[in-house]
């Protein structure tokens, strides 16, 4: 009888032995690249499913451990370079920003630069786009209401050699991000509302011009080596705060003309 089950467990073992290099679930063909590779058209494959707290209570977890987090509806990856879990992209609105447009090159305004029929990046109102990395900038952006941010100005650029960066008649955001490449920034001549935060303006030719602004909030901004400054020209109300003109820059810094509510 012992010997019977030793022989029935070297049986059993044996596959599992021999497999040394690939395995293929579903397929006889595993690919070449793959040490796993599952093949279905019927069926998918489901990762440990978790809640927050059990995720946050493995030990040592390792890079690249992956798992779905039940409470937040979302995949999770470790990474341990940052000692830290990473979600990764989901399609469900509880995770991720309504009117939310991430941007990594140039190409993804395609959409934005149609519809500025060819000469700007019309980015559409009320939406998000993230800056992420240095964006190569062809055509000016028009605002048009929406909000553009990075996330650390001093690795998320709008890069431009000649002309303007920013231009048009409407308002919007511009935070966490460094102007640079030696065009213009403004050619700004009306809008409701313009928030300008936390940014860097470098090597500039021209800060440019802003026109006929309701509001013109500008807030911990940095201007180094530009050839010369901004003008403000009839802005209903222009509210500066901690403006940085360092002794690399040139021209007169700021001009004021025209009328101002409140400055």
């Amino acid at each position: 009888m012992k010997t019977l089950t030793l022989l029935f467990w070297v049986c059993l073992l044996a596959p599992l032995i021999a497999i040394n290099a690939q395995v293929g679930i579903g397929t006889v063909t595993p690919n070449s690249s793959s040490v796993l590779d599952v093949t279905s058209i019927t069926q998918g494959m489901l990762t440990p499913r978790m809640t927050t707290a059990q995720r946050l209570a493995i030990l040592s977890p390792a890079n690249g451990l992956l798992v779905y987090d039940t409470t937040l509806r979302s995949f999770y990856s470790y990474d341990t370079t940052i000692t830290s879990w990473v979600r990764l992209n989901s399609a469900t609105n509880t995770n991720q920003r309504d009117n939310f447009k991430l941007i990594k090159k140039v190409e993804d305004l395609a959409t934005e630069l149609a519809n500025g029929g060819g000469s700007k990046y019309l980015l559409t109102s009320n939406t998000y786009y993230e800056i992420n990395g240095l964006i190569n900038l062809a055509f000016p952006i028009e605002l048009n209401d929406a909000y553009l941010s990075g996330l650390d100005a001093n690795e998320d650029v709008l890069f431009r050699t000649t002309g303007n960066v920013f231009v048009g008649t409407t308002g919007g955001s511009i935070r966490n991000v460094t102007i640079t490449g030696g065009g213009t920034v403004f050619a700004i001549t009306g809008g409701s509302t313009i928030l300008f935060q936390n940014t860097i303006v470098a090597g500039m030719g021209s800060v440019g011009t802003v026109s006929n602004v309701g509001l013109f909030f500008s807030n911990v901004v940095n201007y180094v080596s530009n050839t010369s400054g901004i003008t403000y020209n009839s802005i209903g109300n222009l509210l500066l705060n901690n403006q940085g003109w360092q002794s690399s820059n040139n021209g007169t810094f700021e001009t004021f003309t025209g009328n101002f509510a409140l400055i």
